[in-house]
């Protein structure tokens, strides 16, 4: 007998399988307006890791970078960088 987990629409389809990828966030923190920074947690070892960045106010571009379980970030146009959200996961 097959076994597994699954999720349908109202109209039949398929929403979500025990076979698929869902994402899981492991933290949300506040960065200030530093242009650059690092979080480090031994959970991003257990996926392939994420990270979103929210501003609170404007446009803010990061680019984000994995080494083992370290985060690192830095803001481009960094004359005028924005505090915000870091929104940081695996899946």
């Amino acid at each position: 007998m097959p076994s597994g987990f699954q999720v349908f629409h109202p109209n039949g389809a398929i929403k979500v399988d025990s076979s698929m990828r869902l994402s899981r966030v492991i933290e949300t923190i506040y960065v200030g307006g530093s242009a650059s920074g690092s979080y480090t947690n031994e959970q991003l070892l257990s996926g392939t890791p994420f990270a979103i960045f929210i501003p609170t106010q404007g446009v803010q571009s990061v680019r984000f970078s994995f080494s083992g379980a370290t985060l690192n970030w830095s803001k481009y146009q960094t004359q005028y960088p924005t505090d915000g959200y870091l929104v940081i996961g695996v899946y």
